[in-house]
């Protein structure tokens, strides 16, 4: 049998987790985290990267898609991922 990538054995890690196995420090280090990205993602709103991004991926859209951070716009998974990672780490 191969040998599971670390891809693999990460996403089964991931899937078997529950809630109720985490600790409450890892838990709110969590929130400090996302609530984080999505104050950078709102302060980089305005700048010209990020709205070419949202323009981008917007041209993608889908019915049922990701969400693009402060818009209701809807795209495939990977340019959701696009737009809004760019506006995060911009």
């Amino acid at each position: 049998m191969a040998t599971k990538t670390l891809a693999h054995q990460l996403a089964e890690y991931a899937c078997s987790l529950n809630f109720e196995d985490l600790s409450k420090d890892v838990v709110h280090e969590v929130k400090r985290r996302v609530i984080d990205s999505l104050g950078c993602a709102m302060g980089a709103w305005n700048e010209e990267p990020c709205a070419i991004a949202r323009k981008v991926a917007s041209d993608f859209s889908a019915k049922q898609g990701s969400t693009i951070i402060g818009t209701t716009l809807k795209a495939p998974p990977d340019w959701g991922a696009f737009a809004n990672g760019c506006c995060i780490r911009y």
